[in-house]
């Protein structure tokens, strides 16, 4: 195969997944129309880093972390993760790398509860950071997230 051949190919396989809809929450591919997953991942933010900021601050007194693991295996680590692997199908490759590297974060915070923890938070947040500088060509409400993101690993860092 020649590479005018190949190129034609991938421009073929390019133009079979589209973003669709007003606000692009769906993909077209291969004729094939499919929910975003971009309605998946706030909900799935806002619920395990309320969570998990709950235990750090031992809200009502709870010592004991079964929830929190299991939040960050299923919910936020197994979903995101999935997601951001759905995001790399469709081709948005930001969105690919923040949802597959804290999907990633999340399943790794459940399956182990290291005592210096806190070291790694503070490199997520520096993760977060530069993630953050990626969307300031963005809509503000994208910044925002980021930002919201950066200022909880880094207080969760420096409270651990």
């Amino acid at each position: 195969m020649s590479s005018q051949e190949s190129a034609i190919q991938l421009h073929q396989t390019d133009q079979q997944i589209r973003p669709a809809g007003d606000g692009e929450e769906f993909v077209i591919i291969g004729g094939h129309k499919y929910y975003s997953t971009r309605s998946l991942i706030l909900p799935i933010l806002v619920s395990i880093h309320t969570s998990v900021s709950l235990y750090g601050l031992n809200v009502k007194g709870i010592e004991v972390n079964n929830v929190i693991i299991s939040l960050c295996i299923f919910w936020a680590g197994t979903l995101q993760f999935l997601a951001g692997i759905w995001e790399c199908v469709v081709g948005n490759t930001f969105a690919c790398t923040a949802m597959v590297s804290y999907g990633a974060f999340f399943l790794s915070f459940g399956v182990s509860y290291v005592p210096s923890f806190g070291v790694l938070l503070d490199r997520w947040s520096i993760f977060t950071f530069m993630l953050f500088l990626c969307t300031l060509k963005s809509v503000i409400s994208l910044q925002a997230l980021f930002v919201c993101i950066f200022f909880t690993f880094l207080f969760q860092g420096i409270g651990y």
